[in-house]
């Protein structure tokens, strides 16, 4: 472990260290490496120096995702590309949740409703523990904004790759023949690339960042962290979104247009 603060490594790169180190030198006559006073006080010390800080100060606006994807329309005309990006970034910022997840999403788990879909995660995710539920994610219909309709672009993508999934029932499926299922750093590399096209540094943030945003957005307009903890997967006592997730919306500009605005 000092080896790995030596190099620079923080808190939780420490923490992966420590139970690493249970995980392969606990032995009966060495029992509890990880909670030995030692790793303790040691582990406390970093926590001093270097203690886990958020990612990201501020955060992007959902609207300038949601204004690239509305213009991939008409859906009908679309490549399974284009429709595939849309679908994967309306998913991203309607759920809040993890890339794992939405690589989990089984065509046999999604159910159609009258508001729109839900979909019932059974595989083991990450953040998996015998006891816990399983996410299960709401998929409204947004009449009001069709081009911004998760439900609508879902209806779509599953009619277009029906015919390509008959060895598999994940829904995600990467976009050129033999269409396998995809993994998470294709989703990653995907979300990315629609960060970009929206106008957004891909340098500073990364696909996990659509988590951030999602939440962040639905605390500013009013949505309880109940709610939010629910939707996104964290548990009732987690504070993990207060913490880490929670960052206000990058307007920068907002100062100087206001200043102007007031001379009008």
């Amino acid at each position: 472990m000092q080896t790995v603060f030596d190099k620079g490594g923080g808190y939780s790169t420490i923490g992966t260290a420590r139970s690493a180190l249970a995980l392969v030198a606990t032995t009966c006559s060495l029992p509890n490496v990880g909670e030995n006073i030692l790793v303790t006080r040691f582990l406390r010390g970093v926590s001093k120096k270097r203690p886990p800080i958020p990612k990201y100060d501020t955060m992007w606006d959902p609207r300038n995702v949601l204004d690239y994807l509305s213009t991939l329309e008409p859906l009908c005309s679309l490549s399974l590309t284009d429709l595939t990006l849309k679908l994967v970034g309306l998913l991203a910022l309607a759920t809040g949740q993890r890339v794992q997840t939405l690589c989990g999403i089984e065509v046999s788990k999604i159910l159609e409703k009258d508001f729109g879909y839900e979909v019932f995660i059974s595989k083991q995710l990450k953040t998996y523990k015998p006891g816990r539920d399983q996410p299960c994610l709401v998929l409204p219909r947004f009449d009001t904004n069709p081009t911004w309709c998760v439900s609508r672009t879902l209806k779509e993508y599953l009619e277009r790759t029906k015919e390509f999934r008959s060895n598999t029932d994940q829904l995600l499926l990467i976009t050129r023949p033999p269409y396998r299922p995809v993994n998470s750093q294709t989703v990653s590399k995907w979300i990315k690339k629609i960060l970009s096209s929206s106008g957004i540094d891909t340098q500073i943030f990364s696909a996990h960042s659509t988590r951030h945003a999602a939440t962040s957005t639905a605390a500013k307009l009013g949505v309880t962290v109940d709610q939010i903890r629910s939707r996104a997967g964290w548990t009732e006592h987690s504070n993990v979104f207060a913490r880490f997730y929670h960052r206000p919306i990058d307007d920068r500009q907002s100062f100087a247009k206001a200043v102007f605005a007031s001379a009008k």
